[in-house]
């Protein structure tokens, strides 16, 4: 049975929405696909990208076709090598029961939000302070787009179908020289970053996709993959 592998944040997976009705789950009961729906609140574009090739290659050994939707968010994320506890636990994407349990994790960075500045604890906001609030925008972003290439070429390299596009609007202009970017322009699964968007497809600029949302997100999908229905 053919594998849906989808990563996101809660543009993907608004908790707002029961699971059954999110596009993922929608584009799966479509075409009979079995899903593997990654997606959590919060993740930044590093950590999706990471774990999308890292649950990948996991699915690879399975022997199945994979078709990857992988949903980027918001640059002004960044991830930070914590500890996971029982408050912070499903940022890592770690059960409760696994963290005590079998607290081996495989990826020990969470995902950090702009807007929750003023929660931060003094060690991320140092951090912050000394790297991530210095760096020039251009240059997180020729980053971001380097990361994507390589995701891009990991699902080729392995005969896996694939979509990539931003869940939010990106601005990208900056980078009208950047070769990165021109490269992602001429791949047709990456949908155009700048032209794209999951929210507008799913009438609902600036705000999370709700059931409806979630609806037209999924018949976008489905006509794009082109499957039989």
């Amino acid at each position: 049975m053919t594998i849906l592998y989808t990563n996101g944040c809660s543009y993907t997976a608004n908790n707002d929405v029961n699971r059954e009705f999110r596009y993922p789950h929608l584009i799966g009961k479509h075409f009979n696909w079995r899903v593997e729906d990654k997606s959590v609140p919060g993740f930044c574009n590093s950590i999706i990208i990471r774990r999308a090739m890292r649950d990948c290659i996991r699915l690879l050994a399975t022997g199945e076709p994979i078709v990857a939707l992988v949903q980027l968010t918001h640059q002004d994320r960044f991830e930070f090598a914590g500890t996971p506890t029982i408050e912070n636990h499903w940022k890592y994407d770690l059960p409760i029961d696994r963290l005590i349990i079998d607290p081996q994790i495989d990826d020990y960075f969470e995902s950090i939000r702009a807007e929750d500045v003023n929660s931060w604890p003094p060690n991320i906001k140092d951090y912050a302070k000394q790297t991530v609030l210095s760096q020039k925008a251009e240059a997180v972003d020729s980053n971001f787009l380097h990361w994507t290439v390589g995701l891009a070429s990991f699902f080729k390299t392995n005969n896996i179908r694939y979509l990539i596009y931003a869940g939010p609007s990106f601005a990208l202009e900056r980078l009208s020289s950047d070769s990165f970017y021109h490269y992602l322009l001429t791949d047709s699964n990456v949908l155009n970053l700048e032209t794209f968007d999951l929210l507008s497809t799913a009438g609902t600029p600036g705000k999370h996709p709700d059931q409806a949302g979630m609806r037209r997100i999924a018949d976008y999908f489905i006509n794009r993959l082109g499957a039989p229905t």
